[in-house]
């Protein structure tokens, strides 16, 4: 088995190394980083050890931060703190996403965001109904999530 290189190779072909030398089909749209993670495993369940020259490099291993990511990060960063509340989508952690930046973000901790994270999750509205005294159902608009500008 001919080992591939982890630091340049397109995910197509990483997808394609593990199909043919370890039975494995993966998705097209996983991301690089999984796939190299998953060669190493792979290889290492099967006694192949990497020596320095072939061994991935830490971008490879941990995926390097997207042009979507870099520009994100870039933006002035908040502190915020998101509720818990059962009128408002149940207590689990609350996911964010921009431009297909993802983020997770715990209930009661204060957590550091960029700003545009903040926005995304004030502008996140849902409909709830109050019935009115003669059983009609009155519509109003409220914010999905209870978050606190902390700083």
């Amino acid at each position: 088995m001919e080992l591939i290189d982890l630091n340049n190779a397109p995910p197509a072909d990483l997808r394609k190394y593990l199909s043919e030398n370890f039975g494995i089909d993966k998705a097209a749209n996983t991301s690089r980083d999984k796939l190299v993670t998953e060669i190493i495993e792979q290889e290492q369940a099967n006694g192949v050890n990497r020596d320095a020259s072939t061994a991935p490099s830490a971008e490879a291993i941990t995926g390097a931060p997207t042009a979507e990511q870099r520009e994100i990060n870039k933006e002035k960063r908040v502190k915020i703190k998101i509720s818990r509340d059962p009128q408002s989508r149940g207590n689990d952690d609350v996911y964010a996403s921009i431009n297909g930046v993802a983020y997770i973000i715990q209930r009661e901790k204060v957590a550091d965001v960029p700003e545009p994270v903040y926005q995304v999750l004030m502008q996140a509205t849902e409909i709830r109904y109050e019935q009115a005294d003669d059983g009609s159902l009155i519509p109003r608009t409220v914010q999905s999530y209870p978050v606190s500008l902390v700083g």
